[in-house]
């Protein structure tokens, strides 16, 4: 099992801070992300950075990137503030 952490803004959106699931890529858990949470979250996603065991995704395969069991992948959103 993949386990994905939602943090932040996000977090608040999806109404918990993460879930376990089978996903095969960045690519699936977003998706999952997405269908899961629905429209609430889409906001926050189009923006994130999602890191794989502690890297950034895009400095890996970025979408194509592919998940093992025991992985984590941590979705942060960019939060804007002044």
């Amino acid at each position: 099992m993949v386990t994905v952490k939602l943090h932040s803004l996000l977090r608040k959106a999806a109404g918990e801070g993460q879930f376990s699931t089978k996903a095969g890529t960045v690519k699936d858990i977003l998706k999952e992300v997405r269908g899961r949470y629905g429209p609430g979250v889409e906001r926050y996603l189009a923006q994130s950075i999602v890191m794989v065991n502690g890297r950034n995704a895009s400095d890996l395969k970025g979408a194509r990137t592919r998940l093992q069991d025991g992985d984590e992948v941590a979705i942060y959103p960019r939060i804007a503030g002044g």
